[in-house]
């Protein structure tokens, strides 16, 4: 089956541009909800209670084709929708989709699920006033979600990766070894990705890769990257400090894609 690689320019990110609030559930002085919105991972969001719904008012209709939910403390199979609606009324919302919360992986670390909206019953292109993410069933504590992708674009690679491409995990923790050889170990609760694979492709796909990589400007800007559609796993990313692209012969090009997800905790 063929692999479906989807991106998104921090440009396409525009969660930050809308009015954010509890519709539901009580919102956490301390930890405001317009932090899902700010571009900081590492800042969430908070409620003091264990179910709830984020209100994000664009002020007009705003197009929304991929979301995605990043750090977050909510268990697996937990009833989560992103929901849309011309008014501020949720009886019956043109567009409801369940948010898809996976089972930790081993070391137990959430997964960063993510949905195309394009392919959901009433999708429009011209967009909604009103989104919501609608968590109603009791999350097992009080809800905490770092970050939040509303991306007004959805962009797939002309040409996937190929075959011997390369993902790996890195685990941040603390280690202290004695005289003895005794090592005592500190997990500071951070799994970091790093992708890194081959693209052979045409202008098209020459053009389209260039501007990812520019629109990061290696790693100052933050853009998310779905490495295979097949998996409800998005990461946000960062670019490494160069992006090189080789002419092998007329119109075939190859480039090396280098790209490390963002550091952050469990939140």
């Amino acid at each position: 089956m063929a692999i479906t690689t989807i991106y998104q320019l921090p440009s396409d990110q525009v969660a930050g541009d809308a009015t954010i609030s509890a519709q539901t559930g009580t919102e956490d002085t301390d930890y405001l909800l317009l932090q899902v919105g700010d571009g900081y991972v590492n800042k969430p969001g908070k409620f003091t209670t264990t179910t709830g719904a984020i209100l994000f008012d664009f002020g007009s209709a705003q197009r929304v084709d991929i979301f995605a939910l990043g750090p977050h403390n909510l268990q697996a199979a937990l009833s989560v929708a992103i929901q849309a609606n011309a008014t501020d009324a949720w009886g019956a919302p043109t567009l409801s989709t369940a948010v898809t919360i996976p089972t930790p992986g081993e070391d137990g670390h959430v997964g960063t699920p993510w949905v195309d909206l394009t392919g959901i019953s009433g999708y429009s292109a011209g967009g909604f006033r009103y989104w919501r993410l609608n968590i109603s069933s009791a999350n097992s504590e009080a809800i905490s979600i770092g970050e939040v992708w509303m991306g007004q674009t959805k962009r797939s690679m002309t040409r996937p990766y190929q075959w011997g491409s390369e993902w790996s995990d890195r685990w941040r923790f603390v280690a202290h070894e004695s005289l003895y050889g005794a090592i005592t170990t500190y997990d500071l609760g951070v799994r970091q990705r790093r992708f890194r694979g081959h693209v052979a492709t045409r202008a098209a796909g020459e053009t389209e890769m260039l501007a990812f990589h520019r629109s990061l400007t290696g790693q100052v800007h933050v853009g998310l990257f779905i490495p295979d559609s097949k998996f409800i796993d998005a990461w946000w990313v960062r670019a490494g400090p160069e992006f090189a692209v080789t002419t092998t012969y007329t119109n075939y090009i190859e480039m090396n894609v280098d790209l490390q997800e963002v550091s952050f905790a469990q939140v």
